[in-house]
């Protein structure tokens, strides 16, 4: 049985896109810079900082590594279905899908 609390921290957690947050703090807005992904590689483009890409493909792997593995792999999943279809980038960018979840794909681990 899914814990709907659970659920919810999850997708929220996964909903964070740290890429953004992350080229925000250097003053840059990739949302409208190269091909306008708000990934961890425009991130890196953007700033010209390779650890801001090295932080944010992380984050982005742990966001659904952390669920999965403390909670079960459904919570993981949730995560990655937060990572693509995320609330926060809706409410910045109006975009429905934030990007294709590849990061944290890779950090999700059915281990829990």
């Amino acid at each position: 049985m899914i814990d709907p609390v659970l659920a919810v921290v999850s997708y929220i957690l996964g909903s964070i896109p740290f890429a953004y947050v992350l080229a925000r703090l250097h003053g840059k807005d990739i949302a409208n810079f190269g091909d306008r992904n708000i990934g961890a590689t425009n991130a890196y483009y953007a700033t010209g900082r390779l650890w801001v890409w090295v932080a944010a493909a992380a984050l982005d792997a742990l966001k659904a590594f952390i669920p999965a593995y403390f909670w079960g792999p459904w919570y993981g999943v949730i995560a990655v279905f937060g990572h693509i279809f995320s609330v926060f980038v809706w409410i910045i960018l109006r975009r429905f899908v934030a990007g294709a979840g590849t990061a944290s794909s890779i950090g999700f681990c059915p281990c829990g």
